[in-house]
């Protein structure tokens, strides 16, 4: 028996089983979303439209409180694809790509921040995350959010959180996409 110590503390994770037509949720994960919704995105079109969809669902709140996209899900699911989405609302014209190596890329009131390499939660502090939703106007999309699910959450009170799972299909192209406000 190997012992490895005390184990940093991981938050509980959700498991869906999506071998069903309807896909079921076996075990709850500690973020738990109000009012949460569901899709099946089958393009990235869809996936970009859906981002817009959200956003002008939440657009009403801009100068009166930031709004936050908290991203989650696996490698190549569509983070990305999401924020892309999120873009063409806002009207930017740059090409939006992931900022795994940047960490932060902003396009104008869009900050688009990948906390994949982050080793703990108060690092998104450090990369300037409270400045970022002092900004009545920002619009800020987390890729990796579960990694800082608890730093994410002290904001509730400042900014709007809208928390998207996206989780891949039975198809290649296809994606699972929940979400629902923290």
């Amino acid at each position: 028996m190997v012992d490895a110590g005390k184990l940093p503390p991981h938050e509980p994770s959700t498991v869906i089983d999506t071998t069903l037509d309807d896909p079921a949720i076996l075990r709850q994960g500690e973020v738990r979303l109000k009012d949460k919704n569901e899709i099946l995105s089958r393009s990235k079109e869809n996936t970009q439209n859906l981002a817009k969809e959200l956003f002008q669902k939440y657009e009403g709140y801009l100068g009166q409180r930031p709004i936050v996209f908290a991203l989650e899900g696996e490698m190549g699911a569509g983070k990305t694809q999401f924020t892309k989405g999120l873009g063409k609302v806002l009207g930017i014209k740059e090409e939006i790509v992931s900022p795994t190596f940047n960490l932060i890329l902003e396009y104008g009131e869009l900050a688009h921040i990948d906390v994949w390499r982050l080793e703990n939660p108060q690092e998104l502090e450090i990369l300037g995350f409270l400045k970022m939703i002092e900004d009545k106007n920002k619009v800020v999309a987390i890729e990796w959010a579960e990694k800082v699910a608890e730093a994410i959450r002290k904001y509730r009170g400042q900014a709007i959180i809208i928390w998207v799972k996206i989780k891949y299909g039975k198809n290649p192209n296809d994606r699972l996409i929940s979400w629902g406000a923290l």
